[in-house]
């Protein structure tokens, strides 16, 4: 069952992540071969519970938007500004100059056509602004 995304959902991923931090942090502090395997079997129960609320968190955005996620055909800026479904192969985002804006990026659909690329960007809030209308994109900024 999708749940509907809410503050709660995005505080739950901020929670995680700290932990997950946290356990990177003593796995890497671990000297004994005992302490090490506890400390990796930490981390990876860590990181797996992120993983599963991310994509929670993921699906819920896509469903309130009547959105699929679609993680197996990446599109480009192109095709989601013209609604192209077929690839435009001789680019991806990776070879555009763009890239600084969009990582870790989620790809969703509505059927066939690009809607929206979700992206967990690094880069100042000011400077995807920016990117979106050079672009003529929409932009959302969801809760950290």
């Amino acid at each position: 069952m999708i749940e509907q995304s809410t503050p709660e959902t995005f505080t739950n991923i901020s929670r995680l992540d700290a932990a997950h931090l946290q356990a990177h942090e003593a796995k890497k502090g671990a000297r004994a071969s005992s302490e090490r395997y506890a400390a990796q079997r930490a981390y990876d129960i860590a990181i797996d519970a992120l993983c599963a609320a991310k994509r929670q968190a993921c699906e819920a955005f896509a469903a309130e938007r009547g959105w699929v996620i679609d993680s197996k055909k990446l599109f480009t800026i192109e095709m989601l500004q013209t609604a192209r479904k077929e690839r435009c192969y001789n680019r991806d985002h990776r070879g555009d100059p763009h890239n600084y804006e969009i990582d870790h990026a989620e790809y969703f659909r509505s059927g066939r056509i690009p809607v929206a690329i979700l992206t967990h960007s690094y880069a100042p809030w000011e400077t995807l602004v920016a990117f979106a209308e050079k672009h003529s994109l929409a932009i959302e900024r969801l809760p950290d």
